[in-house]
């Protein structure tokens, strides 16, 4: 327990302390209960039933405690996995968002309107996990529509250029860029499609 608790202090990831922590308690109760097992064994009192009794138990508990149980498993395989950590911006199944928080049963995913979503540890289990944060780059296209009457020819052209000219001088973006425009109902809607280097997330939560 130890070596764990110094492995996680050397970390900044909530699940290493989280699993350190349900370590350190599965070491405890099990010592706890080999410690009394032996102890009446000394005393020359019977444990055959004990065990027996306390087998039974501990299935009646274990089926009672069965989404905890899969929650604590999902927890392991996030561990062991790695498919995200804190921060990173997911997808799974309908939640999606930025990990805020990992805890032994729930993952808490921050959405993009700032709403909070508790996602079962054991939802990972078996369940596909879209991490747009490991991305190396992501293809972007922004929409939005202009009404007539904002929307002279000659300002379009501008904004066109500007929005060319502002994505090929960033750094986190490619050279590659493409605004697109066509006449709705609405107005003049624009599409601004381009290549941004940290991933669809961070672009959401730049704003």
């Amino acid at each position: 327990a130890d070596y764990l608790s110094s492995r996680a202090e050397k970390t900044k990831r909530v699940v290493d302390d989280q699993f350190v922590s349900l370590s350190r308690n599965v070491l405890r109760y099990t010592v706890f209960g080999l410690a009394i097992l032996t102890l009446l064994e000394n005393l020359n009192i019977d444990t055959t039933s004990l065990v027996t009794v306390s087998g039974i138990l501990s299935l009646s508990v274990a089926l009672a405690m069965s989404d905890t149980v899969k929650n604590i498993f999902g927890l392991l395989v996030i561990v062991i996995d790695r498919p995200f950590v804190l921060n990173d911006h997911i997808k799974v199944g309908a939640a999606e968002g930025f990990v805020h928080d990992i805890t032994l049963r729930h993952t808490i995913i921050k959405s993009f309107n700032s709403t909070k979503i508790r996602v079962p540890n054991a939802q990972f289990i078996g369940t596909n996990i879209e991490n747009f944060s490991t991305q190396p780059e992501t293809k972007m296209k922004l929409t939005w529509v202009v009404g007539y009457r904002n929307a002279p020819s000659g300002a379009l052209r501008e904004l066109r250029k500007s929005l060319i000219a502002h994505t090929r001088e960033r750094k986190d973006t490619g050279g590659w860029v493409d605004v697109n425009t066509v006449f709705v109902a609405a107005g003049v809607e624009l599409t601004w499609t381009f290549v941004y280097f940290k991933g669809e997330g961070a672009v959401k939560k730049e704003g």
